[in-house]
C-alpha cells in the first residue's frame, strides 16, 4: 500500500510472530493466584486493575468499569455458562450470554472490560486486542477463564455468531470451501513459520493427551509410558501407548535418530505388546487354518517342485495346464533335462512326462480336507 507518496509494505504475521516469544510463559491459574498478572506488551499488570493507567487503552473503545467488570465475573462464578461455548468446534446462536452487549453487536473481554465486536480479529494496523493488550491466543484466554470458573467465553459478537450460523445453515458449500482455502493457509503458515508450527504441535499434543486420559483409567493411564522428548520440552506427565508414531508427527524426528540417541528409552506399552502379540498370532493361525484346509495331509513330505506347482494350481482354481507353465516360467526354474538341456515349464508341460506330472498333482491336490471342486465354466 503507499502511504505519503512511498511504498509501504507489511508483513502480515509479524506482528503475530513478534508478540509470541520463544519463552513466553503460559497463563496459570496456580500461578495467578493472589497477585493475579497477566503479560501485556512486555509489563504485568494485575486482573481487575483500573485500565486508565494503561498505554494501549483506546479512546475511542467503550469499557465496563470495574465495579461492573467484577460483578460480570462474580455472575459468572455463580452461574453455568458452560453450555454457551461452541459446539463441535464451531460457534452456535445460543441467546444473549452475560459477556454479550445488550444489543448483541459486541462481546465483553472479562480480563479488562473492554467491549469490541471480535476480540481476536485484526483491526486498524493489525489490532488484535487479546494478542496486543493481554500477550493471549483465543485458546489460552479461554482457558485461563476457565481456571476461574467464568465459563468458556467466545470473542465474538452474538450478531456475528448469529450470522455464522445461518450461513452456515443457508451455504454449506460455500462454508466447506472457505474452510478449505483456510486450512491451506494455515499449511502454508505451517511451512513457513517455525515458530507457528511449534506452537500448533504443541496444543495437537495438549488435545490428544486431555482425550486420551478421559478415556482410559488410572490403571490403563499408569501403564502407558513417557516420552524423553516430552520431559525435554517440559511436559513429563505426557504418556503414550506408542513412540514409534508419535515422535515423527509429534516431534518431527527420525525414529532412528530418536533410538540413537535413547536406546533404553521403552518404545511400546507393556499392555499394547500384549495386545500386539495377540493380534499377529491371531492372524498367523487364520492365515495357517486357511493353508491347512487345502494342503493335503503328507503336504511337506511331498518335493518342492511338487509343492510349487500345486500352489500355482490352487491359487487360481480351473487354471489350464498351458496356462499355469506361464506363472511358473515366471518366477521359478522347471528341473528337468533333455539331453543335458534345461527345460522350460511350458516345453515340459507339451511333454508326455509333463502332462502325467501335471495330471498327479491335480488328483493329489483332491485328497485335501478343504477341497472343493471348481465350478463349471
Amino acid at each position: 500500500m503507499r502511504r505519503h507518496g512511498k511504498e509501504k509494505t507489511y508483513d502480515r504475521h509479524r506482528s503475530r510472530q513478534e508478540g509470541w516469544p520463544d519463552e513466553k510463559k503460559a497463563v496459570d491459574a496456580d500461578e495467578c493466584r493472589g497477585t493475579e498478572t497477566i503479560g501485556t506488551q512486555g509489563r504485568e499488570r494485575k486482573v481487575g486493575e483500573k485500565m486508565s493507567d494503561e498505554p494501549t487503552r483506546r479512546k475511542k473503545a467503550t469499557y465496563l468499569s470495574e465495579a461492573a467488570l467484577a460483578s460480570l465475573r462474580e455472575q459468572l462464578t455463580k452461574t453455568d455458562s458452560k453450555n454457551a461455548t461452541a459446539k463441535n468446534g464451531k460457534l452456535v446462536a445460543i441467546g444473549r450470554q452475560p459477556w454479550d452487549s445488550p444489543n448483541g453487536r459486541r462481546v465483553i473481554c472479562l480480563l479488562c472490560g473492554i467491549q469490541l465486536a471480535n476480540l481476536a480479529a485484526r483491526g486498524l494496523a493489525h489490532y488484535i486486542h487479546l494478542l496486543h493488550d493481554h500477550n493471549l491466543d483465543v485458546r489460552e484466554y479461554q482457558e485461563f477463564c476457565e481456571s476461574k470458573s467464568w465459563g468458556r467465553p467466545p470473542v465474538v459478537s452474538l450478531h456475528a455468531r448469529e450470522c455464522g450460523a445461518k450461513r452456515r445453515k443457508d451455504k454449506p458449500e460455500e462454508v466447506k470451501a472457505y474452510n478449505r482455502k483456510g486450512s491451506k493457509r494455515q499449511q502454508n503458515r505451517l511451512r513457513e513459520d517455525r515458530q507457528y508450527r511449534k506452537k500448533i504441535l504443541a496444543q495437537r499434543l495438549a488435545r490428544k493427551q486431555t482425550k486420551l486420559k478421559t478415556k482410559l483409567t488410572e490403571a490403563e493411564w499408569a501403564a502407558l509410558i513417557p516420552c524423553p522428548l516430552c520431559q525435554r520440552e517440559g511436559h513429563p506427565e505426557y504418556r503414550w501407548a506408542s513412540l514409534m508414531a508419535h515422535v515423527p508427527t509429534a516431534h518431527e524426528a527420525s525414529f532412528k535418530t530418536f533410538r540413537r540417541t535413547y536406546p533404553d528409552a521403552p518404545i511400546m506399552a507393556s499392555e499394547r505388546k500384549k495386545q500386539n502379540r495377540a493380534d499377529l498370532e491371531a492372524a498367523r493361525a487364520k492365515q495357517f487354518g486357511e493353508l491347512a484346509s487345502w494342503q493335503p495331509t503328507d503336504w511337506w513330505d511331498v518335493p518342492e517342485t511338487k509343492r510349487i506347482v500345486a500352489s500355482v494350481l490352487r491359487r487360481e482354481p480351473g487354471i489350464l495346464n498351458r496356462e499355469a507353465v506361464l506363472r511358473l516360467d515366471e518366477f521359478a526354474k522347471c528341473p528337468y533335462r533333455l539331453n543335458d538341456s534345461r527345460l522350460t515349464w511350458t516345453e515340459y508341460a507339451k511333454s508326455r512326462a509333463g502332462e502325467v506330472f501335471f495330471n498327479r498333482v491335480r488328483n493329489w491336490l483332491k485328497e485335501a480336507p478343504g477341497y472343493k471342486a471348481p465350478a463349471a465354466a
